[in-house]
């Protein structure tokens, strides 16, 4: 009986294995990328090659992304090339030496795989996946009678959607007697059959690694004169697991390296002197900043003040004879046990922090106290006749909105007498004239009560959407410069010769550059031929200008442009040699017409290779806060990544958001999801009616923060969707209006004149948490786990009522973040977070998803 027991036994075994065998499938490789020889020097004692000679890394292949025919630089002035080799039994020729040869494939999948890469050799190798090493063989394999006896290496690979490089490195030698061979192989699960490529072409789509670890541009300084341009350089390094950043030096006339600043040298901002003939920056040691002036001539370093305990900025006067720099002390609690609030704001760390202003002569190294420590108190501005200073200070617990008020002072600089010009409510930033008679600000339509305000005295307007007034300093006259302009104001640079002002704006989903003529009251788009601008700097003839900018699928490059005759040119494109082997899809605008009338903007970004007799899923996404979601390249909800994971993705800009006119955004106020949920809901439905190439049964939906909030609101009203994920989202009106370190005043203006106590219909009703037996649709929330501005615990809450309502719902909080994700490590978990969920749910793959929460 026991016999016949382990017969049996044995003979179960046996079909398992057949049957597992049965369910795999095999890809032999038999196309190759070779590389080499590469001479490995022995050096004096050695009389053998060790595996020391195979794992020294004497080139970097962190970027290898080769293809056939391009050459490499191996040594001081010679060059190999990629050629191509075919056989599934790849062999090299033997030299005299010992030598090392690279081969490399590309696999392809459109799905995530998990995958076995056999590999067989006598000799030494190393195995490298996207430029990261994951395994060695470290001997070499001959039996006694010196024949070759291959050995094999076996590696389990997780494989993201996507184009991959499997890169061997091999090391021969030449006192072994075997051949010089390797052979390859992947070992699938035969439901992978149809989803995976082998491959020579380096042509892929774009991830994630490259959003964050290519190399670009995150700060331009433009000298007064227009000559040079200082560009804060940015760089993830593979082997240091860090961002290097480095300052480069460029003459603007001819894009030419003047010097770069890298290394020993850390330079973390640019502070042009007047003259254009030097810049300063600061270094730290501990709390303590030395400020330092680099010639630009000869690259000399001279120390204007040092070792200056907490100071926390400075800036140049336009004369040059002096700096305004300002020390920040922080605020010591009496009782650290037992904290004492004097207002809701004091849970911000730094609320009682204290800032004194000072002046640094920088002929004399002499420096001079000018305005005492005090709390929320900022330097703003030096005068452009250097005669003057601005400055500011806030004070809170305000009876009217934003319950905060701003009074700004200006000090003469030659009787230090100190006068308050105006006190502001709703303003975010005040700077000179060029005459130093006037004052640009920017800020809310309410900034100066009704005079910004174009809408009817019933509509409360969305103060968000920034504008601009011209306020003269002597007769107190303001003049609402952007009154009926439909875009918002970003930034503001006042050209005093020409009288005209340079203005970035939010102009619907784009960010425009428009000049304002001050003499005519006439404003001009400028065509920069970008989408979305990042940044930008002037001359001070602003005769030239330095931007850099992206577009929905155009990756950021640096711009010249010479303002007087509207030529631009290519200044930098750092990405260049990392996107010619990138392919992106297609983007489409796409409105429609609400049943209340408004018409609602969009867009639509296609996958590459887009084939419109397919069907596909389909993201939804729209904006955060109550800014339009934007048209640049990359961000935090990359549209060029998903799209490259084989998603349709459509963005909706519904009423509230900014840049569309005041009368539109505000829609925002006192809305918190009435209008602007419906919109979404039923701008999907008219997109899948018209567009057949998307399938209805696998559109999910996305937002953060107030889209966040969006998601949860949108899924107790609607079934459409299949799945929907909220990053950082208010579940509760009422616990964000009170716990949010911003709540209550993000309230001033999204919920104004609305508090818990006369509004439950907004509090209660309006909250995703009240209503969540409503919920059908599975859910994703996402949280920082400090998130001081929407707590984590609106996550939770949500989490909670969805788990007793036995609703399908998960809840991943990324540890020590705030309200963005912004460690690299954690950041590329969270983006892969998001496409294995949608993946999950919109194309029934969830092995992606469960090998990120085993």
């Amino acid at each position: 009986m026991l016999v016949r027991k382990n017969r049996f036994i044995m003979f179960l075994f046996l079909v398992s294995i057949l049957f597992a065998e049965d369910s795999k499938f095999t890809l032999s490789i038999d196309s190759f990328l070779t590389f080499g020889p590469i001479k490995v020097t022995l050096t004096s004692g050695e009389e053998k090659v060790t595996s020391e000679k195979l794992l020294y890394q004497e080139m970097d292949v962190a970027k290898w992304w080769p293809k056939a025919n391009e050459k490499l630089f191996v040594y001081a002035n010679s060059t190999l090339e990629w050629k191509v080799k075919s056989g599934e039994q790849l062999t090299f020729d033997k030299s005299n030496s010992a030598s090392i040869y690279y081969s490399g494939f590309y696999v392809e999948t459109d799905r995530f795989v998990e995958t076995e890469l056999e590999v067989n050799s006598c000799n030494m190798f190393s195995i490298y996946l996207d430029g990261n090493k994951i395994s060695d063989k470290t001997t070499f394999d001959e039996n006694k009678d010196g024949k070759c006896e291959p050995g094999k290496s076996k590696t389990t690979l997780q494989l993201e959607n996507g184009k991959h490089f499997i890169l061997i490195k091999t090391l021969i030698d030449p006192t072994i007697n075997s051949d010089w061979s390797i052979n390859s192989k992947l070992i699938f699960d035969k439901k992978y059959k149809e989803n995976v490529n082998i491959t020579l072409d380096p042509i892929r789509t774009t991830t994630i690694s490259d959003l964050l670890n290519n190399i670009n541009v995150t700060d331009i300084s433009l000298s007064p004169d227009g000559k040079y341009v200082a560009l804060k350089v940015r760089e993830r390094n593979k082997l240091k697991d860090a961002y290097e950043n480095w300052i480069e030096l460029r003459n603007v006339d001819n894009g030419s390296l003047v010097w770069t600043f890298k290394g020993s040298i850390s330079i973390p901002e640019v502070d042009w002197a007047p003259d254009s003939k030097s810049f300063a920056y600061t270094s730290t040691n501990g709390d303590k900043k030395t400020i330092w002036n680099i010639s630009i001539s000869n690259g000399t370093t001279e120390a204007l003040i040092q070792d200056v305990s907490n100071l926390s900025g400075f800036t140049w006067s336009s004369n040059g004879d002096y700096i305004i720099y300002t020390v920040n002390e922080s605020s010591k609690q009496s009782d650290p046990n037992f904290k004492k609030y004097e207002y809701p704001e004091d849970r911000w760390s730094s609320f009682r922090d204290k800032t004194s202003i000072y002046r640094l002569f920088v002929k004399s190294k002499m420096s001079e106290l000018l305005i005492p420590a005090d709390m929320n108190q900022s330097f703003v501005e030096i005068s452009p006749d250097s005669k003057k200073l601005l400055f500011s200070k806030t004070y809170y617990g305000e009876s009217q909105r934003p319950y905060s008020r701003t009074d700004y002072h200006i000090l003469d600089l030659e009787t230090m007498k100190a006068d308050s010009i105006l006190s502001l409510y709703f303003a975010s930033s005040v700077a000179w004239s060029p005459d130093s008679k006037q004052l640009l600000i920017l800020g809310g339509s309410s900034t100066f009560g009704e005079v910004g305000n174009s809408l009817s005295k019933e509509i409360i307007p969305n103060d968000y959407d920034t504008q601009a007034y011209i306020y003269n300093i002597e007769s107190k006259k303001v003049d609402a410069i952007t009154k009926n302009f439909k875009p918002q104001i970003s930034s503001a640079e006042w050209d005093g010769k020409n009288n005209v002002i340079y203005f970035v704006t939010t102009d619907e989903s784009y960010e425009h550059l428009y000049r304002y003529d001050i003499t005519s009251s006439n404003y001009e788009m400028i065509d920069l031929n970008v989408e979305s601008i990042a940044e930008i700097d002037y001359s001070e003839n602003f005769k030239t200008a330095i931007f850099r900018a992206s577009s929905s699928v155009i990756p950021e490059k640096v711009y010249k442009m010479d303002l007087l005759t509207g030529e631009i040119d290519l200044f930098m494109f750092p990405e260049e040699t990392e996107y010619v082997n990138i392919k992106l899809g297609e983007i489409k605008d796409w409105d429609f017409t609400a049943s209340s009338g408004q018409k609602i903007k969009g867009r639509v970004y296609f996958p590459p290779n887009f084939d419109s007799n397919k069907k596909y899923p389909m993201i939804v996404n729209y904006y955060g806060g109550t800014s339009p979601v934007g048209r640049d390249f990359g961000g935090r909800y990359p549209k060029n990544i998903y799209t490259a994971n084989g998603y349709i993705v459509y963005i909706l800009q519904p009423s509230g958001a900014t840049g569309f006119g005041a009368e539109f955004s505000a829609k925002h106020v006192n809305d918190w999801g009435a209008t602007t949920a419906q919109e979404v809901i039923e701008g999907t439905q008219k997109f899948l009616t018209e567009h057949k190439f998307v399938d209805p049964d696998r559109v999910g939906c996305i937002g953060a923060s107030y889209g966040g909030f969006l998601t949860m609101n949108i899924i107790t009203k609607t079934d459409i969707f299949s799945a929907a994920i909220s990053h950082a989202g208010i579940s509760n009106l009422t616990s964000y209006w009170g716990v949010g370190h911003w709540g209550y005043l993000y309230n001033a203006v999204a919920g104004a004149e609305s508090f818990p106590w006369n509004a439950r219909g907004e509090y209660v009703d309006k909250s995703p948490l009240f209503n969540a037996d409503k919920i059908t649709t599975p859910l994703l929330l996402l949280h920082g786990s400090i998130d001081p501005n929407v707590p984590p615990g609106e996550s939770m809450q949500m989490y909670v009522a969805l788990k007793l309502l036995g609703k399908d719902v998960e809840l991943i909080e990324v540890d020590k973040q705030e309200h963005w994700i912004l460690d690299y490590d954690k950041r590329t978990k969270w983006t892969k977070t998001i496409l294995a969920y949608f993946d999950k749910y919109l194309k029934g793959q969830s092995e992606w998803w469960s090998n990120l929460y085993k």
